[in-house]
């Protein structure tokens, strides 16, 4: 058997959830250089151990350069996950916790934000989805 995480152990021991969003180029709807989307809200309690992101299609089109996306709070959007490119050409799939916090413990219920930035209007992408699985325990429930 491999060498067995902090993080791991506490999945096992606290039982390992899941909350799943899919964002398609047409949820951005911003006509601005970045947009947040929000994705469904952390309970009280919550500490998070990790994301997974499946790039379905990468993000194109519009004149677009660039396009990152970053997951945290509107006041910290790149708390848990720092911003990483989804744009043509990256990779299929990113994981991991590379964030200011990644794993941020949340006392109160709290609502995240899968926060889009590209160097045009977000509106204008014409292409692109990914699926966010944000990953995370509740400690307390023992």
């Amino acid at each position: 058997m491999g060498q067995v995480l902090y993080g791991e152990t506490l999945a096992r021991k606290h039982g390992l959830q899941r909350k799943l969003k899919t964002i398609g180029h047409a949820d951005l709807t911003a006509g601005a250089v970045a947009e947040n989307i929000a994705l469904d809200d952390l309970p009280a309690g919550a500490q998070v151990v990790g994301w997974d992101n499946a790039a379905i299609t990468a993000f194109s089109g519009g004149g677009a350069g660039s396009c990152t996306m970053s997951i945290g709070t509107a006041a910290a959007p790149e708390l848990i996950m720092a911003a990483t490119s989804v744009f043509t050409g990256v990779a299929a799939q990113t994981r991991g916790t590379a964030g200011v916090s990644p794993n941020a413990y949340f006392a109160a219920a709290s609502s995240l934000v899968a926060r889009f930035t590209a160097n045009v209007n977000v509106s204008a992408l014409t292409a692109g989805s990914i699926t966010i699985a944000l990953l995370y325990i509740l400690p307390a429930d023992v």
